[in-house]
Order: structure tokens, then sequence, then C-alpha cells
């Protein structure tokens, strides 16, 4: 077993075959652009996707101990894997064989020999449309009193990650770390889910919520700029103004006023 080296700016792939020649040349195709974990068979595969949640699996169909089948099985019927896209990546061309793949929850089916740039294209528009997607899900759903049962499958994470937030949104001084092991998962973990879903670091999701949060306040009108602030966890007002300004482009006095009957602009 091989493993990349921990590059948290560059996304995850895993790459399962039991072909060393294969997991390397996939390796020199991406490892300029991705991080890049191998597994050699689907046992493995699935027990390191489960550890590390990778931002993409690629598998080889024909494996010993598990083969690519009955991984994708596995990653589906997982949920705290099953939203990672994964490429079957495979020497069998048949119409049976890719349309069982698809039934199974593949995103791509991609048949060797294969060059590089099809590879890097199909990697890279998979990553990107499961980014999109999650960041339409946290803009739509977060902080509205969205049903969490009825949204995707990593309702679970986000709903326990929020609700922690919220019970500690008034400590400016809530630590990554705490989040992490609150949610049971090491720190490197936490952030590589948190960078999966929303494309942003632990940090920036906090400070983001807390400003959500401090917006809606403004808006109901539940106290002055200095006091939401400080319930949002700001204990600094200058620094507050900054952030709230930059994500909204008004002023939180501003967002006070306009809430206010006799405001005009």
């Amino acid at each position: 077993m091989t493993q990349g080296n921990a590059l948290s700016d560059r996304s995850m792939v895993l790459v399962v075959d039991d072909a060393e020649m294969i997991r390397t040349l996939v390796r020199s195709f991406l490892e300029n652009t991705h991080e890049i974990l191998e597994a050699e068979d689907g046992e493995e595969g699935l027990a390191m996707a489960m550890e590390r949640k990778p931002d993409l699996i690629i598998t080889d169909l024909m494996m010993p101990e598990m083969d690519g089948y009955q991984l994708i099985k596995a990653i589906r019927a997982n949920d705290g894997i099953n939203h990672i896209p994964v490429i079957m990546l495979t020497s069998v061309d048949t119409e049976l064989n890719k349309l069982e793949g698809y039934k199974l929850g593949i995103d791509a089916y991609l048949v060797k020999p294969f060059t590089a740039d099809e590879l890097a294209v199909r990697v890279d528009n998979l990553i990107r449309n499961r980014q999109l997607t999650m960041e339409h899900v946290n803009r739509t759903h977060r902080l509205k009193g969205a049903d969490y049962d009825g949204m995707s499958m990593d309702n679970e994470f986000i709903h326990k990650l929020d609700r922690f937030i919220e019970k500690h949104l008034s400590n400016p001084e809530l630590k990554v770390h705490d989040i992490a092991e609150a949610l049971s998962m090491s720190l490197s973990t936490f952030e590589r889910r948190l960078k999966s879903l929303f494309g942003t670091t632990p940090k920036l999701y906090v400070r983001d919520y807390r400003l959500t949060k401090a917006a809606q306040m403004l808006k109901q009108r539940r106290g002055n700029v200095s006091e939401i602030a400080s319930f949002c966890g700001f204990d600094n007002n200058s620094y507050f103004a900054v952030c709230f300004k930059e994500k909204y482009t008004i002023t939180p006095s501003e967002m006070l006023g306009a809430a206010l009957p006799n405001y005009r602009k």
C-alpha cells in the first residue's frame, strides 16, 4: 500500500487496483494536481475510504477478495462515504457490465487503455460537480430550519456540526479540534470532510455560520450590534464589522437600520 503526501489544498483520489502497474500509471497522470492514495484490493480500498474520506475513488472491476462491484455496493451502503464519486476503470468493455456498474452507483465507466487527459477531465469534472452540489445544499438549507431528514446523504454530519456550533456559538475561543472531537473524527478527517462538502476550512465554516446567525438576529432586531456580535462569538466589534461587510456588502448597523420601521435609505 502506498499513500501520497498529505496536501490539504489538493483533492484526494483513492486508486483501488490489484495491478501495481495501473496504480502507478494513474498516479503518474494525477499526482501533480491531486493527492493519491493506493489500495491493492477492494477490502483494503473500502477500509481506506472509510478512514480517509477521499474526494473521489477510482476502482478496477476484476480484483481478488472484493471485486469492483462489491466495493461499490459497500460504498453506497455506507452513510459515511456513499457521497463519494466513483470511476470504474476496467478492460471489460461490454454494455452489460457498464449497465451493472451504473445501476450500482458508479459515476463514470472508463475503459483501458485510457489517456491522461481523459482520466484527468473525468476526475476534475466529478469532483467539481460534487463541490458545486454541496455548496448549493449549504446555501439552500443551512440555518434555514431545513428538514435534514430530506436532504442529502451527508445530513447527519452537517446536522451534528451545526448543532455543536450553535451550542457553543457565544464562545469566541471555540477550537476546531474541539469540534472534530465532538464529531468523533480526527482533525485531518474533519478538515478533509468539510473541504469535500463545502470547499472551505473549518475556521471559515464556523465564521460563516456566526455571520449568518448574526444577520438573522439583526434582521429580527434581537439586540444592538455589539450584543449580537458578542452572542455570535465575536469579541471584537471592528473585526465583526469587517467580516460582516465582506459577506453582505453592508455593515451590521446598516442591516439593523434596514429592519427598523422608520428606516429610510
